[in-house]
């Protein structure tokens, strides 16, 4: 298991900006091809604005969220 701080890729001083942070980072640093998060009160866009990318929040009910709150339901 990975634990720790993840640092802004491109300014280690710097925050990633919320829960989906590192991977925004990876994404930023060209460690991951492709991000996919959930995105529930901006913590996708603002990790990938923090990080100088573009967080891609689909309208309402174009995406299913099947699976996606059963985790949290348990």
């Amino acid at each position: 298991m990975l634990f720790g701080s993840t640092n802004n890729p491109y300014h280690t001083g710097r925050t990633t900006g919320g829960s989906s942070g590192g991977e925004a980072a990876l994404a930023a640093a060209f460690a991951s091809p492709i991000s996919l998060c959930s995105d529930i009160g901006g913590s996708t866009r603002m990790p990938a604005f923090f990080c100088g990318l573009f967080g891609l929040n689909p309208t309402a009910g174009h995406t299913s969220l099947k699976g996606l709150f059963k985790l949290y339901n348990k």
